[in-house]
């Protein structure tokens, strides 16, 4: 059996929460919201423009009222993560967003318009006996479409 150290785990709970970032946004970005919401606490709160959802139920509003036609791809980079507490962590990292709308069925590929938007990400997590679960999630826009 391998002897891990306190930074062993450290690291392995930094990637299991990158991880659960990641898996969650390709799971949205396919259009499997409910695959997607699993990363979400029942009473996440997801901190947006145009204002605050709360709990999963709100979540899943937000996502069910998406057409079915959207394409949509997130590029995740620059993770880091930070421990704020036993068990409680903030991935904070950078999206930058491809977004196609039509109202034609979701075909692949699609005409890329450019460079959608830069978001700066900041999400806490909370360590569950189902991995690691967000608990909130705010975001900076760093740059938008021109035009």
């Amino acid at each position: 059996m391998m002897n891990t150290t306190p930074h062993d785990r450290r690291e392995l709970a930094a990637f299991s929460c990158q991880q659960a970032i990641s898996r969650m946004s390709s799971a949205f970005d396919a259009g499997d919201y409910e695959a997607g919401l699993a990363h979400y606490a029942p009473d996440a709160v997801w901190h947006r423009p145009d204002g605050v959802l709360r709990g999963i139920g709100e979540i899943r509003g937000y996502y069910a009222g998406r057409s079915p036609s959207l394409v949509i791809c997130h590029v995740l980079t620059n993770f880091v993560v930070d421990f704020d507490a036993e068990g409680i962590a903030t991935c904070s990292y950078y999206s930058m967003g491809f977004l196609q709308k039509s109202d034609e069925k979701r075909t692949l590929p699609v005409a890329m318009p450019g460079v959608g938007v830069l978001w700066r990400y900041h999400d806490r997590l909370t360590a569950t006996d189902a991995g690691w679960k967000v608990i909130e999630r705010r975001a900076d826009r760093i740059y938008e479409p021109m035009g």
